[in-house]
């Protein structure tokens, strides 16, 4: 019954986001009553935040499945960023942390550098040493994803256009540009 409440809850949190998902839904969704979640959960909130959690597992494993079908380093450098810029900000299990309008000011948070990290990995595969640097590396991919989502470039781009501005300066940042590249 834990496991099928709880899937319920990610399947809320997947679809309406964490803020939308109440208890009445998740218990609506499962096929049972409310005060049976409380049997199982203490309360909502350590219910929702198990199937955010597992909601974003899931998300972070869909973008590393697609950089790992990119075969250079630098390559799969711009598609976490990319990905994150374009795809994972309207998946309502992430806009906590990347939604355009809802980007937190202050210190980083750890789950935000811990998606990161697990957003560089397939980068890491291809280019071991990236992982000497990761935390910075985690740190100059969030900043640079914060960057990127409250503010716009002054000429207006289109997705691709963003992915050759980023193949020309994000994989330098990271120290895994390949040294025939010049720039200008």
């Amino acid at each position: 019954m834990r496991e099928r409440i709880l899937s319920a809850a990610v399947w809320c949190v997947e679809t309406v986001g964490v803020q939308r998902t109440s208890t009445s839904l998740i218990a609506r969704t499962a096929g049972v009553s409310r005060p049976t979640l409380y049997a199982y959960f203490a309360n909502r909130e350590e219910l929702v935040d198990l199937a955010a959690q597992e909601a974003t597992l899931r998300v972070v494993s869909r973008m590393q499945q697609h950089c790992r079908t990119y075969a250079s380093a630098s390559d799969r450098a711009v598609e976490a960023l990319i990905c994150a810029l374009y795809d994972l900000r309207h998946e309502p299990a992430m806009a906590t942390h990347f939604a355009a309008g809802d980007v937190k000011l202050g210190p980083l948070s750890r789950a935000e550098l811990w998606f990161a990290r697990q957003a560089l990995e397939p980068v890491a595969e291809k280019w071991p040493a990236l992982r000497t640097t990761m935390d910075d590396a985690a740190e100059l991919y969030v900043r640079m994803l914060i960057s990127m989502l409250i503010r716009e470039s002054i000429q207006t781009r289109s997705r691709e256009e963003d992915r050759e501005f980023l193949r020309r300066w994000w994989p330098r940042a990271l120290g895994i540009a390949p040294p025939h590249i010049k720039i200008g």
